[in-house]
This record gives structure tokens, C-alpha cells and sequence, in this order.
């Protein structure tokens, strides 16, 4: 939500940056922690989950919003008929293209059947 609010203010090469940054300060805040009291251990995994999840966040919306950008420019930017051959593409396959039905096995109804069906192989 974040991301998508101020994708505007940073490029996808700073926010790839900040991300970076937050997992990796994350990651080294669990691996200094085995030097840290027991006690003490949760309040670091606690950190070093809000950290690393807050990198995989901005990783994970940088993958799902920059291309989206391009591909909106890119389609705005081709003609009409180029636009209308994908749907008409996707009616036909979903039209012509069927999936098969499964067969239907018999299933053993207790343990023993199921017992005996694997050791027959």
C-alpha cells in the first residue's frame, strides 16, 4: 500500500535499493542476534520480520507496478486492431480448446485396499 502510494516519488531503481536495504538489514539483524541474550531473541526475530517483510513488500510491488506502467503505455501506443486481435485470440482458444475430463478410478474405501493397491507394484 505504501509503495502504491508514492510509487511516483522514487524510481523503480531507489525503491529496488530501499528494499534491498531493509531485507538485508534484516537478515544481519537475526544473524547478530545469536550473540544477544536468550531472553532477548524474540524481540529481534520480531524486527528482522518487519524488516525483511517490509523488503519483500516493495520487491514484490516492484515487480507487480513497473511492468503494468509499460504495459499501459505500450498498448495506448499501438492501434486499435492490434488491441482487438488478443481478445478475439483468447475467445477462440477458450472455444476450441477443451479439457478433457478425468477418469474416474475406483477408490479404495478402508486402509487395507490402499495397503494392497501400493504393494502390488
Amino acid at each position: 500500500m505504501f509503495l502504491s502510494a508514492f510509487y511516483a516519488k522514487l524510481t523503480p531503481r531507489q525503491w529496488l535499493t530501499l528494499s534491498t536495504v531493509f531485507s538485508l538489514v534484516g537478515y544481519l539483524l537475526i544473524y547478530f542476534a545469536n550473540w544477544w541474550p536468550v531472553e532477548n531473541f524474540i524481540y529481534s526475530q520480531i524486527v528482522m520480520g518487519i524488516l525483511s517483510g517490509i523488503g519483500a513488500g516493495f520487491s514484490f510491488g516492484i515487480i507487480c507496478i513497473t511492468p503494468q506502467n509499460w504495459l499501459d503505455e505500450v498498448i495506448s501506443s499501438v492501434s486499435l486492431e492490434i488491441r482487438m486481435t488478443s481478445h478475439i485470440g483468447t475467445f477462440e482458444a477458450s472455444y476450441f480448446i477443451t479439457v478433457p475430463k478425468a477418469s474416474k478410478a475406483p477408490q479404495p474405501r478402508d486402509g487395507l485396499s490402499l495397503i494392497k493397491l501400493s504393494s502390488s507394484f
